[in-house]
């Protein structure tokens, strides 16, 4: 009853909301009845505000369950704001989801539940969440919520739950909920989950972090399917990027198997390989599965169209030595395909009943991190120092440190963290003359690594050394300085 979704959805037709946010029971109000009556008849006059904190006070002083008691009134008026800054809150998670996963839900650990984990308290949360470690814009978002929402409390009271402020928000522990879809369905018809973007935050929150780049996917394991000559087994998949440039597969090899593994990707079953790459058994882990990846030549795609991911080999059997690919018998694992098995000895594909799908991971070009910039002189002289900026802009605007060798056997390993996007400068001697090659790559806070980005400098040998060197001569040799002068 004391859900922020409850008291949003009756904000036009009640001046306050009164509820609880733990279960409350009929004995709460065995006593508080008749006061908050008596209060009406002896002062007709009262305000709602008022009597909206009478009520709370009543509750408070006449239950002998206090410990069990979390009653709020809530001004419905002052909730808009409040409703916005929840909305920019749900917005900014989603935006910096893989930089945000894992700590939201290393806070949520501490914040106070409800309902046996489906809902926490709105201030306990953002509360804690604003000292966290969180990108600096959602650290903004949690405070902007704190402020609005104390303007919302007219008063509340509980008893044993600390982290009780007066209003709890649907965020369901993910051990023991899984994602209530209605939640954000628009025939459920739930204004807070309407106007906000608070259902796709927890929806996609309930999500397994996914790899960076990844396109399709389908992580589940729950089966397994053996992998041996005599059997072949294909994933359909429908991409919404257009380059694929590699594959990853949850496989393990059990027994003796020593026959390489082959992956193609097709557009038909009983087509051509658009694409193919084998590798050979000692690649792929022993009795354990484990994301193994297919590095293939790149190809386009059409978006929207079905495709087949590919696996057979030459060796083995379907008993002791055999290759294993992880899958989920789970229907709804991976909507967009299915996995179908073909059968060598009556050569022809079936589609696995009951529906399988595999555990696969398709990447598209741009999904690599692109390296970053380097910006100098490409020449000069040695025994000079001279500055160098590096800038990396990371799609998920992470902080970057910088691994940079500088082609002389000194290198500055993992500088920072700084800020993406921000050019960062550094100086540098080369003190004998050559030609050198600047090397330097990024790597983000998530640890996600670029490839590497090259400069090509040459420094000669120092000017101002030569010219010392001439005038060294010349001293030695008298003569000759006179020689000199008469010609010029």
């Amino acid at each position: 009853m004391g859900a922020i979704e409850s008291a949003y959805e009756l904000r036009d037709c009640v001046d306050i909301y009164i509820g609880s946010e733990e279960l409350s029971g009929y004995g709460h109000w065995f006593d508080t009845i008749e006061n908050i009556c008596e209060e009406i008849d002896d002062n007709p006059d009262i305000t709602n505000n008022e009597l909206s904190e009478f009520i709370i006070q009543s509750l408070w002083d006449k239950t002998s369950w206090q410990p069990s008691l979390t009653m709020s009134a809530v001004k419905t008026s002052m909730m808009e704001p409040l409703i916005s800054s929840l909305d920019t809150l749900a917005s900014d998670l989603i935006t910096y989801y893989n930089e945000s996963y894992d700590l939201f839900w290393e806070v949520y650990a501490e914040v106070q539940g409800f309902g046996n984990g489906f809902c926490v308290d709105v201030y306990d949360l953002v509360n804690k969440c604003s000292v966290a470690d969180f990108h600096p814009s959602i650290i903004e978002d949690f405070v902007e919520v704190r402020d609005c929402f104390s303007d919302c409390i007219i008063d509340e009271c509980h008893g044993d739950y600390s982290g009780a402020y007066g209003l709890t928000i649907y965020v369901p522990d993910l051990l023991s909920y899984y994602y209530a879809s209605h939640y954000g369905d628009s025939a459920y018809g739930l204004d807070f989950s309407q106007n906000t973007n608070w259902g796709e935050f927890v929806s996609l929150y309930f999500q397994e972090i996914i790899e960076y780049g990844v396109d399709q996917y389908q992580t589940e394991t729950t089966t397994g399917m053996v992998l041996c000559y005599k059997y072949k087994w294909t994933q359909s998949f429908i991409p919404t990027k257009e380059d694929l440039i590699k594959l990853k597969l949850k496989l393990y090899r059990f027994g003796d198997i020593t026959s390489d593994l082959k992956v193609s990707v097709r557009s038909e079953k009983e087509g051509y390989d658009l694409t193919t790459i084998s590798i050979p058994y000692d690649s792929v882990p022993k009795d354990v599965w484990e994301w193994v990846e297919f590095d293939f030549p790149d190809i386009v795609l059409i978006t929207g169209e079905t495709y087949y991911i590919l696996l057979s080999t030459d060796g083995g059997d379907n008993t002791e030595n055999a290759y294993s690919f992880a899958g989920s018998n789970d229907p709804d694992s991976y909507l967009d395909g299915d996995i179908w098995l073909y059968y060598t000895s009556s050569e022809s594909w079936k589609m696995w009943d009951p529906p399988i799908d595999a555990c696969f991971k398709t990447f598209f070009e741009g999904s690599g991190l692109n390296p970053p910039v380097i910006e100098g002189p490409s020449s000069g002289e040695s025994g000079i120092c001279y500055d160098y900026s590096f800038v990396y802009n990371d799609p998920d605007n992470l902080d970057v440190s910088y691994f940079i060798d500088w082609g002389d056997g000194k290198v500055e390993e993992w500088t920072g963290p700084h800020q993406s996007g921000i050019k960062t400068t550094f100086s540098h001697v080369w003190n004998e003359k050559g030609s050198y090659v600047i090397n330097a790559k990024a790597k983000n806070s998530d640890d996600i690594e670029t490839g590497w980005s090259t400069l090509e400098i040459t420094m000669p040998k120092n000017k101002l050394h030569g010219y010392f060197l001439f005038q060294r001569f010349l001293q030695n040799h008298s003569h000759l300085y006179k020689i000199l002068m008469q010609t010029l």
